[in-house]
C-alpha cells in the first residue's frame, strides 16, 4: 500500500513559496519539482524516508518522513538561502 507526503517549499526568511525546487527521495530513482507555487505531492510505498530539497540560491534540506498506507502526511518545507 501507499501513502503520500505533500506540502510547500518556501523560503525562511519571508515566508515566500519557492516554484522550481528539487525534491529527491533518498534511496529511490524518485526526484520531484515543485509547482509554480511551491506546492509538492510525492506517493511512495508504506515506509521511512528522507527527502532531499534544494533549489538555485538555497542551502539543501534533508528531512525524514514516515509514510503510512493509506494515509497522507503534510510537510512543509523551509529553505534558507546559500
Amino acid at each position: 500500500m501507499t501513502g503520500i507526503v505533500k506540502g510547500y517549499v518556501y523560503d525562511n526568511a519571508n515566508c515566500n513559496t519557492i516554484g522550481g525546487a528539487t525534491i529527491t527521495v533518498l534511496g529511490t530513482s524518485g526526484s520531484y519539482t515543485t509547482g509554480s507555487n511551491g506546492a509538492y505531492m510525492i506517493q511512495l510505498p508504506a515506509g521511512n524516508y528522507t527527502l532531499r530539497t534544494s533549489a538555485n540560491g538555497y542551502q539543501t534540506k534533508d528531512i525524514s518522513v514516515t509514510i503510512t498506507a493509506g494515509g497522507t502526511v503534510t510537510r512543509n518545507i523551509g529553505l534558507n538561502k546559500a
